[in-house]
């Protein structure tokens, strides 16, 4: 789930080695811990998740999915997702894939997640990540992705695309979607959301 900005203001080297300050000092280990979601300036949201070694930026006004869209989803944890429009999982059919996004992507809106791969190797199955993700368009039809749509949404995608990369060691899937009738302006936002995404050190 999002969680409000976290603002750490005290000194660890300021702190008494009494037992005050060691409680002190494990909230803040606890809070540096935690994913941060506040505002950057400029009319974007920032997200900084040191254990789960990523940050990225959406556009204000967008949604940050509270729970997983794709709740059985077998290659790894969503990272993030975000839309203009709220988010939700559908389990009913393909939970492996954000079902419940893609069905209520409407003419003008945009969707984009990243999934991490887990397990042994899964580097290996991915490509070197995109210079940049503002090139991606039309629609793939050759994943599952594609077929776990419903069929009479298929028309209203002027995006749709699943792609894989490495990076640092890691592996990352990008779900990217975007209606048929969206503005110029939209289009660029979720390439740049997509652009923005910043792989960390993982923490703990």
């Amino acid at each position: 789930m999002s969680r409000p900005w976290i603002d750490v203001r005290v000194s660890l080297a300021s702190l008494t080695p009494g037992s005050a300050g060691r409680r002190v000092r494990m909230m803040l280990l606890v809070a540096l811990a935690t994913p941060l979601v506040g505002s950057c300036g400029e009319g974007s949201v920032q997200i900084v998740d040191p254990a789960r070694g990523f940050e990225v930026e959406y556009p204000e006004g967008w949604f940050l999915a509270s729970e997983s869209v794709t709740p059985y989803a077998g290659v790894g944890p969503d990272l993030f997702a975000v839309g203009t429009f709220v988010l939700r999982p559908d389990e009913s059919r393909c939970a492996h894939m954000p079902v419940g996004a893609l069905d209520d992507l409407g003419p003008t809106d945009a969707f984009v997640a990243v999934e991490e791969r887990i397990g042994p190797n899964s580097s290996d199955l991915s490509e070197p990540r995109p210079a940049t993700f503002q090139t991606l368009d039309g629609v793939d039809t050759g994943t599952g992705l594609f077929e776990c749509t419903d069929v009479s949404e298929r028309e209203g995608f002027g995006v749709l695309r699943m792609v894989s990369f490495a990076e640092s060691g890691r592996s990352f899937i990008v779900i990217i979607a975007i209606g048929r009738e969206a503005s110029d302006d939209r289009v660029a936002e979720a390439g740049a959301v997509l652009d923005s995404f910043t792989v960390l050190n993982q923490e703990g």
